[in-house]
């Protein structure tokens, strides 16, 4: 995983999903390097992309907020704001405000455009 961070911070995006994907086939529950995987595609090759590897980090780990804000996140930049809501809602639920050590700026301003959101 240093090694795919690494190449992340050279800009490397190409090189930092293999090197995530081959963590995991190492290790083919490690949530982290699953979502890394969305966030490398996200920035790569667009939210479609991204959002299956999040989805998958998901499944295997219900609790990863991590997850939860990025699928939100994702659902919203492209409109489907009805799940936007439901992830939101979950991360919401999941975690006190308190407890947001996940970009709580991002959180909090994703969260408050949900709650915005006409019904």
């Amino acid at each position: 995983m240093r090694e795919a961070q690494s190449l992340v911070d050279q800009g490397d995006m190409v090189g930092a999903i293999a090197a995530y994907q081959k963590a995991v086939e190492v290790a083919p529950n490690n949530v982290e390097a699953v979502g890394r995987i969305g966030h490398g595609r996200r920035k790569h090759r667009g939210f479609y992309q991204s959002q299956t590897h999040w989805q998958k980090a998901l499944e295997l780990n219900p609790e990863y907020l991590v997850a939860l804000v990025h699928l939100g996140t994702i659902n919203m930049k492209t409109q489907n704001f009805a799940d936007a809501v439901n992830y939101f809602q979950q991360c919401m639920a999941k975690a006190a405000p308190e407890a947001w050590n996940i970009k709580p700026k991002i959180v909090r301003s994703n969260c408050t455009a949900v709650a915005l959101l006409p019904e």
